[in-house]
């Protein structure tokens, strides 16, 4: 735009138009992959956080209600088997986080490179 100067020719006019109409098609694509993917990602991990939750309860339920030093210990066992399972699904939502920001900025970046290579031959 800053090469066409202030009196921008039929040809750039019209490049002028094909961008913006591509700007807004990325913006288009990229507002549907990210809502597909924060819509799984929202059951997946509520799911399993209400999974963790019921598990973790019982858990610490079963602990409390111990009636031996062995079963108190298998318990406690059981107890940090859960909670590291809930720790990993932290580091998964993270993951799918990263995901999320890969798959909202690939329609963006495929037009920006496509138009740099399009923009370069002229």
């Amino acid at each position: 735009m800053t090469a066409a100067g202030p009196m921008p020719n039929a040809r750039d006019r019209q490049e002028f138009t094909r961008m913006g109409q591509e700007k807004i098609g990325a913006a288009t694509e990229s507002a549907g992959a990210i809502a597909a993917h924060l819509a799984m990602m929202n059951l997946k991990f509520g799911v399993r956080a209400f999974r963790h939750m019921v598990t973790g309860t019982a858990a610490l339920m079963s602990l409390a209600t111990s009636r031996s030093v062995g079963q108190s210990f298998a318990r406690q066992a059981k107890l940090a088997q859960t909670v590291s399972r809930s720790a990993i699904t932290a580091c998964q939502l993270s993951d799918s986080t990263a995901r999320l920001a890969r798959r909202g900025l690939k329609p963006i970046h495929a037009r920006a490179t496509a138009n740099a290579r399009r923009l370069g031959k002229r």
